[in-house]
């Protein structure tokens, strides 16, 4: 995958990060929802990895 496309398929995940962090902060002001705010970490986990994944790893060598 070409450099330029890992990193705009990284910053697209950015906002989900984002949207996951403020869901799962703002999960606290009802009490006892706990199955969302471990969705809201799972996901925002996931999307963070990612993104760091796309972001930082090295290109491999194409066989062609």
């Amino acid at each position: 995958m070409p450099t330029i496309a890992r990193v705009v398929l990284a910053l697209c995940l950015l906002p989900v990060i984002a949207f996951c962090a403020f869901g799962f902060l703002a999960s606290y002001e009802p009490p006892g929802f706990v199955p969302i705010r471990i969705a809201y970490a799972v996901i925002g986990l996931a999307a963070f990895v990612g993104a760091g994944f796309l972001a930082f790893r090295r290109p491999t060598p194409s066989s062609s």
